[in-house]
């Protein structure tokens, strides 16, 4: 298992708030409070890492602000990755 650190943006969008892990464009994660939006957007990530390994792409180098905004941590393994692929069909 390989544990990813990435950071993200925090913003309040109209009546929730949402967190983007920048190095994933279309990747976020929104919510009535904070740690429900960086849950939602841990999710996410989880989903979007897996995706890149599984699909031989390289993963967008981690970048931070100093200090960091928000800093998501997730862990992605070979079963994760089995468990959420997506197979389409022919």
């Amino acid at each position: 298992m390989a544990t990813y650190v990435y950071e993200a943006d925090i913003e309040w969008v109209e009546d929730e708030w949402i967190v983007t892990p920048q190095a994933f464009p279309g990747c976020f994660g929104g919510g009535a409070s904070i740690p429900k939006a960086c849950e939602d957007a841990s999710i996410a990530l989880r989903l979007f890492i897996a995706e890149y390994i599984d699909k031989g792409k390289a993963l967008p180098q981690a970048t931070f602000h100093n200090p960091p905004r928000c800093i998501l941590c997730v862990d992605v393994d070979e079963a994760f990755i089995d468990e959420t692929r997506v197979v389409a069909a022919s």
